[in-house]
């Protein structure tokens, strides 16, 4: 029995004054002798004692009526503790993400953990659930308590990024497949980062209870963070061919670092950075790297705290190679071919200019052979076959590169059905403005905007356009130029591995002067470096990620530990730690870099109370620890709901109103004798 309002209780001392009162003010019996009324001796001795009786009842039912009517204001309710039935299943989610490396947070959720499996009862089935990322989430059901205690032992923390609600999502899933009962217990450093509030969360399984361990919730949130932008990997011999920028965090007070860049273990460049207090800023560095070959790099911040290892850093690989290949297409049929008007002239030369260009750009009229082809540049796209569509679409699931510029007569529904398919946005119409409309940034931070405007002092809105391309509204892309009269210019979508950057324009001189303008060769140059920075997802990795070892391959891992893959088959290893891999088979050595994201170096906890809440609004009960383990306690904020569903206190007054009129009828017929 639980009470909603305990300090009433102490009122129930009351009912001792009809006790008190019928002591006090019983009748006396006096005696008197009277000859004549002897032998009604036996007959009144018999209704004294049942009128005594009464009293005595009567006295009875009133410290009853004080007791009810203290106990319904006191508002009694049964509150479900649990028992037994109730925790048939135990399931405990240890969160094995980064950022439990933060000051041994890891090794306490491990205790936390073996804490709760061990006060299971016997009989109890018990899941062990790891997580990190969406990914990353792994259900271990043990063979009885022994088992789950070792799986908690083994667990170790990855590289994967926080995210609680998908694995909670996945858990939950897993729960309304069984029909059971039991606990979910959730040990976690709650990271803020790894709860999204714009997701929508399953309810918790009838018959199931949650509970929210944290783990070192009040972490000194003082550090920095690099997160490395879109890189290159293929670059050609020259001076200074090596540019690699990366964003830093400040998360903490004012202070002034320096950003080096690191290659083979060499420096090649380093600089001075004052990063603003809670703020960001970018930092690219410049450097030479001649020799043919795959580089491992680094971009190193000095003279600043990192809550987590290599949060200091961002690592790459470089490949020195001879010549970026790039195929620019002329699909649109009846293209005009004098150069004077020709997109392909423009975009060729653009890409070709100087003997130190890294791009080596060939002209065709039809969808070449792509093999051995690096990106592709659609320059007046219109229809294309459909087998050409198809070629273009492996090429792009495979890691391809695509810039794409449309004509003016483009048929709209042929180019819809066919190449639209794979494009960012669909074409809707040709509009003709009443004046020339021009470029400018709808990203800012988008590496294209960076590398033009915030580093290379660019100026995008010089060009002017006499017309361009409506296009369908679309979610799968992200606008990064837009005309001066915000309609999309400039989009990136992506498809497979590739990415592709549409221009609702052309490249020609008959749609605008933008070829003619100072802005075009850097335009289309590094649009060419950032679609195949991001089409390069072959050295590139996520802490997290997996990295596919062929069989009896070697892996030096970035620790300078090694581990082999089976003679048997091929090993997926997950690159748990930031840094340079190094996989080596055939006589060759392959190199990855695996990054962190900066979002695991915000220590900055979620409040446990919400997300118990957002999960299991009507709990009531927790389990707290007591020097004897674990006990349920009922929490103070869900006691009126509990007493709302379970509550005796209605009942009370029920049965307070049936002894009052009890009462009142045994005290009439009291005073008539």
């Amino acid at each position: 029995m639980t009470w909603l309002n305990p300090a009433l209780l102490w009122f129930a001392l009351l009912a001792l004054v009809p006790l008190l009162l019928h002591f006090l003010l019983r009748e006396r019996v006096q005696r008197v002798a009277f000859s004549a009324v002897r032998f009604l001796r036996r007959q009144s001795r018999e209704v004294l004692t049942r009128h005594r009786w009464l009293e005595r009842l009567l006295t009875v039912l009133r410290m009853a009526c004080v007791l009810l009517l203290i106990a319904g204001f006191a508002r009694p309710f049964l509150a479900d503790r649990g028992g037994s039935a109730a925790r048939r299943e135990l399931i405990v989610m240890l969160d094995v993400s980064r950022s439990m490396l933060f000051s041994g947070r890891f090794a306490a959720a491990q205790a936390e953990a073996a804490t709760l499996i061990e006060a299971a009862e016997p009989g109890t089935a018990v899941t062990v659930v790891t997580f990190s990322d969406d990914a990353g989430v792994a259900v271990y059901e043990a063979k009885d308590r022994a088992d789950a205690l070792a799986t908690v032992a083994r667990a170790k923390p990855s590289g994967g990024a926080t995210d609680i609600l998908a694995a909670l999502d996945r858990v939950l899933k897993r729960l309304a497949e069984r029909k059971g009962r039991g606990d979910v217990h959730l040990v976690s450093d709650l990271q803020a980062s790894g709860v999204s509030r714009n997701r929508d969360v399953r309810r918790l399984v009838s018959g199931y209870r949650f509970h929210v361990h944290p783990i070192g919730t009040r972490a000194d949130n003082d550090g920095i963070a690099v997160e490395g932008s879109a890189f290159s990997s293929d670059i050609t011999p020259k001076d200074n061919n090596l540019t690699v920028s990366a964003r830093v965090f400040n998360r903490g007070k004012a202070r002034d670092v320096e950003a080096r860049l690191l290659c083979d273990g060499k420096p090649l460049a380093a600089r001075r950075l004052a990063l603003p207090q809670n703020g960001e800023t970018v930092v690219a560095l410049t450097g030479t790297v001649r020799e043919i070959g795959s580089h491992a790099g680094q971009l190193q911040i000095v003279g600043a705290p990192s809550a987590l290892p290599d949060d200091d850093r961002f690592y790459f690989v470089a490949r020195v190679v001879n010549k970026v290949r790039v195929a620019v297409v002329r699909p649109a049929a009846g293209a005009q071919r004098q150069d004077a008007l020709d997109a392909v002239f423009y975009l060729a030369h653009a890409l070709n200019a100087g003997p130190d260009s890294p791009f080596q750009a060939e002209s065709h009229d039809l969808l070449p052979p792509l093999n051995g082809v690096d990106a592709v540049i659609l320059a007046q796209a219109g229809a294309m076959q459909s087998a050409d569509v198809d070629r273009l679409a492996g090429f792009l699931r495979g890691g391809g590169g695509l810039l794409v510029g449309l004509a003016e007569n483009v048929d709209v529904a042929a180019f819809n059905a066919g190449l639209g398919r794979i494009m960012p946005a669909r074409l809707r119409s040709w509009a003709v403005p009443a004046d020339d409309i021009f470029l400018v940034p709808a990203d800012t931070r988008h590496p294209l905007v960076v590398r033009l405007v915030t580093e290379g002092g660019g100026d995008v809105t010089t060009a002017r356009f006499h017309g361009s391309w409506d296009l369908k509204d679309t979610q799968a892309s992200h606008v990064i130029l837009r005309f001066n009269d915000n309609r999309p210019a400039l989009l990136e979508g992506r498809c497979g591995k590739g990415i592709i950057m549409l221009l609702a324009t052309g490249f020609d001189p008959r749609t605008g002067d933008f070829p003619l303008r100072a802005i075009f060769v850097p335009f289309v140059q590094e649009s060419l470096r950032l679609l195949l920075a991001r089409s390069e997802d072959q050295s590139a990795l996520a802490a997290g990620d997996a990295i596919t070892v062929p069989q009896g391959a070697g892996v030096l891992l970035p620790d300078g530990s090694e581990q082999r893959a089976p003679a048997s088959e091929t090993l997926c290893l997950p690159a748990a730690q930031p840094g340079i891999y190094q996989v080596r088979h055939d006589g060759r050595t392959d190199l990855y870099a695996a990054n962190a994201g900066p979002r695991e170096s915000d220590l900055t906890a979620a409040d446990p109370q919400e997300l118990q809440k957002l999960l299991d609004p009507a709990a009531e009960s927790e389990l707290r620890k007591s020097a004897s383990g674990f006990e349920r306690v009922l929490l103070p904020g869900d006691k009126l709901t509990a007493e709302r569903r379970l509550n005796v206190g209605w009942w009370c007054l029920c049965a307070l109103a049936v002894l009052l009129a009890l009462e009142l009828w045994l005290a009439g017929m009291a005073s008539r004798k």
